[in-house]
């Protein structure tokens, strides 16, 4: 799963004052962490994904689907 910034994006910060790569092994670990809690908390996956899914409709016209878009609002629905 990819993470939702960078080391660059970390260091980029003026708040942390990070230049070095002493720190680089933690700041993976934690912004890893942190993208996966925002998964878990909001129940969603950000990072790209190409796999098959299955959905049962719940009547014979509806069909409940949660995130299946892409990046750029496409989605593939066969």
């Amino acid at each position: 799963m990819a993470s939702y910034a960078s080391i660059s994006d970390i260091k980029a910060s003026d708040r942390l004052n990070i230049t070095d790569t002493t720190s680089d092994i933690v700041l993976t670990e934690v912004v890893e962490a942190v993208s996966r809690w925002i998964d878990d908390v909001t129940g969603r996956r950000f990072s790209p994904a190409t796999e098959t899914r299955y959905f049962t409709a719940e009547a014979r016209d509806v069909l409940w689907l949660d995130d299946i878009s892409t990046a750029d609002g496409s989605a593939s629905v066969h």
